[in-house]
């Protein structure tokens, strides 16, 4: 956040729209698994609260994104629902 325009905001408004999940999906992508753009990224959970922002990041890096949830997590894994 520039200090030099803050209009007074608290500091938590530096987090902008996305807020703490965004936030988190952000710095998985960029800086744990520096992502680059034309890879595919499998996104566990796709439809939860961080999971569907990592997918929209995704995309907005230029990955190509599949997203699974749980029926097809068990599925792969042998479970029975």
């Amino acid at each position: 956040m520039d200090s030099s325009n803050n209009n007074n905001l608290p500091k938590s408004a530096g987090l902008g729209v996305l807020g703490h999940t965004g936030l988190t999906a952000h710095i998985a992508l960029t800086k744990l698994a520096k992502a680059q753009p034309g890879e595919t990224l499998v996104v566990s959970s796709g439809a939860g609260q961080v999971g569907h922002l990592v997918g929209q990041i995704g995309k907005i890096l230029g990955l190509h994104v599949i997203g699974v949830n749980k029926p097809i997590v068990a599925l792969l894994h042998g479970i029975t629902l």
